[in-house]
């Protein structure tokens, strides 16, 4: 199988040719090369070192000539005979021929002159070149020889050789031998190729032989690759299934090397794979059902098929919650057969203590047991019988696990849909589920034409009762209330709790009006009853806002809206008190609104300020200071009683407390600037802003951020703050009074403090009403009245100020009663502080 492969299939395989390629036949072809550039050279360096020998052969048969020559010619001595010439006379003989001791040669043309001493004399021969170059040394096949006599070439043979050639010379070592200026060389040049002749054939075969050698090497190197490497290729395959999702494929190698026992261990690899991703899928499925919000017995089911497909035939779940359980196993068709199993007692808090119950309990053997745990409470025991596998803890010990992480995440969930839906104090329905129901009521009422009805209820006193008896009981009161609630509601009404004391109820497929009046006035009447927190009785009332569906609308978010000024409605009315909405309501709603969005912008604009109305000292009609009232100029059309319930409603009012105390800083310094040394300037200050906790340090933060002084200040508050947590009041009331502020009862007789309180509460002015000045010019019990109220107020060791003073008759009147001040249109209305200014200044021209 593996020979008949034309190609190589995996990365490896073709880097181990590659490697081949560069490690094996790369170097072997250069060395080919190297080897014959080795060759090469040396035959180069052989025929040169021939050419040479040739050369000094032929050279040294020159010399042996020229010797013969001399010998013939000492031989023949003077007298003539062949080539040579006589020898001429000594006078005229050349000086250095003539003193020479060894024979002297010369160069002459046509041959050479030789000169050697005879008897007495000197002969003189002549060697002709042909004599001399005549049947020399026979010349190699493609030599070329010359004989250069001082550089000139004198006689040559052989042909010229082309291309690249070999050049060697020898020279004639005439120098020992005869007395001569001329060099006589021996030169001889081969081409190249003659000279590579002899390796010609050599060099023709070598790469024949090469590429045979290598191929024959090549191929069985690629032969033992491919059959070494076949086995990781049939890895690689396995490996690409595995990677594809198809475990079942395992591999035959056969090698008897490493290799096969990587196969081997390859196959091992897949079955535990094979097994691990079946269990991993089971497992799955349970995380599955988990995680769809699936309950415990279906969870436990999955549980108990994945341990059947696993081998275990007698595995067994016990499961509880509280005091109830259950136990379930799997019977011979797979099915889930369940039994009640009472949970273990609270005082059972380990798996050993719980699998010792259950064998006391059942009677059964178990040969292994996991815990199932719900955040970190023992909730139940995943339990094997004797013939089941006993090699598998760990995939049981996984299951237990997931077990406990799928009862963990039901009950989560629960608990998770419980807090989005429900309140956690009370257990109604919160806010956002409140108003789901309420669109879903409306839809169905809309198909069905039936008629529903929320009431939306603010609980009234909750807030003194929270602060004085504290947030425990607080929350006491509430859950009391809640329980009322459902206790008069029909079983397909709902409630909610929606923040704070505000509950609402939403009754749908309402018949009649009065159906929806009966469970009102039970509301009522069942919350009202006195309620038994923190070991006292305590009473609430209720105010309640009601509308109608679809008459008053279909829009959830506008029908609470509705209901809400429904019920701001009942409580203007009395306590303990319901009100439908009508569309007057709505108005007066829409008004408020336009009204709060100019104030906001007004506030942001610094439009609101004070302005400010003289006190006058009765005793002697001195301006010992002045009343801040609030006035927005910008606004002519909306008189303060419109926009100041406004501001304390939204709880825009809080905002004005520094601004407040800033205006009426600047209104006394700049008096006091012009010479009048105004004793403080008072400050009214709403019921909603005196209840709002840290008003008192709020307040006097403000006056210590202006660099005044406390004591430069007054305090006007209602009665109707003592409405609320009187103990509280007092308290607040005396710590401004302790740092400096003057505390006044603005209003006084409009409300309902009695004298027992006026004689306890930490005051140091009493303003006394319009109401009690306006009828004293007429009426004698009027009169009388008023006296006695300012007594009254003396005898507490207060000062009196009298409110609304308009007639020269009134002011009469209240000097005989001996009233401390007075403020009122008879001496100025309230006034900008420039205007303020202008009537201390003309009312001193005026004294002056």
């Amino acid at each position: 199988m593996l020979s008949s492969r034309r190609s190589f299939r995996t990365r490896i395989e073709r880097q181990v040719v590659i490697l081949f390629l560069a490690f094996c036949i790369l170097p072997l072809t250069l060395l080919t090369v190297f080897a014959s550039r080795l060759v090469e050279s040396e035959t180069l360096d052989m025929s040169r070192r021939h050419l040479h020998e040739f050369s000094k052969d032929y050279a040294l048969d020159l010399i042996t000539r020229i010797d013969v020559a001399a010998w013939e010619l000492v031989l023949l001595g003077g007298r003539s005979g062949g080539a040579h010439r006589w020898v001429q006379p000594r006078g005229q003989i050349d000086d250095m021929a003539a003193a020479a001791d060894r024979p002297t040669l010369n160069a002459v043309s046509g041959g050479f002159e030789l000169q050697v001493a005879v008897d007495d004399g000197v002969a003189l021969g002549f060697l002709s070149d042909d004599v001399l170059f005549a049947e020399l040394v026979h010349l190699p096949y493609g030599v070329r020889t010359c004989v250069r006599v001082d550089g000139r070439e004198r006689r040559c043979e052989g042909q010229v050789p082309e291309g690249d050639v070999i050049a060697t010379s020898w020279t004639l070592p005439l120098g020992s031998l005869y007395n001569t200026r001329d060099a006589i060389e021996v030169a001889s040049v081969q081409s190249r190729t003659m000279a590579l002749s002899r390796m010609g054939i050599a060099f023709e075969l070598l790469p024949y032989v090469m590429f045979v050698v290598m191929a024959l090497f090549g191929w069985y190197v690629m032969r033992q690759i491919r059959t070494r490497l076949a086995p990781l290729g049939d890895l690689y395959q396995a490996t690409l299934r595995i990677s594809g999702g198809s475990y079942d494929h395992e591999v035959d190698i056969r090698s008897g090397d490493e290799l096969e026992r990587l196969g081997s261990s390859f196959n091992s690899m897949t079955r535990r794979l094979r097994e691990s991703f079946a269990t991993m899928e089971a497992l799955s499925e349970i995380d599955g059902v988990a995680l769809r919000g699936g309950e415990p017995p279906e969870i436990g089911e999955k549980a108990l098929l994945l341990l059947r497909t696993l081998g275990f035939r007698d595995a067994r779940l016990w499961l509880w919650r509280g005091s109830e359980g259950y136990c379930g196993r799997l019977d011979a068709d797979g099915r889930l057969t369940m039994r009640a199993a009472p949970a273990p007692a609270s005082s059972v808090d380990s798996d050993a203590e719980a699998l010792a119950l259950y064998r006391e309990r059942h009677g059964e053997a178990v040969h292994d047991a996991r815990a199932i745990y719900r955040e970190g409470m023992l909730v139940g025991l995943l339990m094997t019988g004797p013939g089941d596998p006993v090699d598998l803890g760990d995939v049981l010990t996984e299951v237990a696990d997931r077990l406990s992480v799928g009862v963990t995440l039901y009950f989560r969930a629960q608990e998770l849909f419980r807090q989005a839906n429900f309140d956690g104090l009370t257990g109604l329905l919160n806010r956002e589920s409140f108003r789901e129901h309420l669109e879903q009521a409306i839809r169905m009422g809309a198909r069905d034409g039936d008629r529903g009805a929320l009431l939306y209820l603010d609980l009234d006193r909750f807030k003194q009762i929270n602060d004085t008896e504290g947030h425990h009981a607080g929350d006491e009161l509430l859950r009391a209330v809640a329980k009322r609630v459902r206790k008069v509601l029909r079983a397909a009404d709902e409630a909610a709790r929606l923040g704070g004391d505000e509950f609402a109820v939403l009754m749908s497929r309402v018949t009649e009006p009065t159906d929806i009046e009966a469970v009102c006035r039970r509301l009522v009447q069942e919350i009202g009853q006195p309620v038994e927190v923190g070991g006292s009785s305590v009473v609430v009332e209720v105010s309640i806002g009601v509308v109608v569906f679809p008459d008053d609308g279909n829009d959830a978010a506008n029908l609470m809206r509705k209901a809400d000024v429904a019920m701001y409605k009942a409580k203007e009315i009395s306590g303990s008190a319901f009100t439908f909405f009508d569309e007057a309501m709505n108005r007066d709603t829409e008004h408020r609104a336009r009204v709060e969005s100019r104030a906001r912008e007004g506030l942001a604009r610094r439009e609101l300020g004070l302005f400010f109305q003289p006190k006058i000292r009765v005793s002697d009609g001195m301006v010992i200071g002045a009343e801040g009232l609030m006035r927005w100029p910008a606004a002519p059309d909306l008189h303060p009683g419109i926009y100041v319930p406004v501001l304390e409603q939204t709880g825009l009012i809080h905002e004005l407390t520094s601004l407040l105390v800033e205006n009426a800083h600047e209104c006394l310094e700049r008096c006091r600037r012009r010479g009048f040394a105004l004793e403080r300037i008072g400050i009214n200050i709403s019921p909603r802003q005196f209840q709002r906790e840290g008003f008192c340090e709020e307040f006097l933060a403000a006056i210590d951020r202006v660099g005044a002084k406390h004591s430069d200040f007054e305090i006007e508050v209602t009665e109707s703050v003592l409405m609320h947590d009187v103990q509280s009041v007092m308290r607040d009331l005396e710590s401004l009074r302790e740092s400096g502020v003057t505390v006044a009862l603005d209003d006084f007789g409009t409300g309902y403090s009695s004298l027992n309180m006026l004689r306890d509460l930490p005051l140091d002015v009493i303003k006394i009403d319009r109401s009690f000045v306006a009828p004293i010019a007429e009426s004698a019990r009027a009169r009388d009245l008023l006296g006695r109220i300012i007594e009254i107020i003396r005898s507490l060791e207060l000062k009196s100020v009298a409110e609304g003073v308009e007639t020269e008759r009134e002011m009469q009147i209240l000097t005989a009663k001996h009233c401390d001040a007075v403020q009122g249109f008879l001496f100025s209305p309230a006034l900008p502080v420039d205007g303020f200014i202008e009537f201390l200044e003309q009312r001193a021209a005026r004294s002056a």
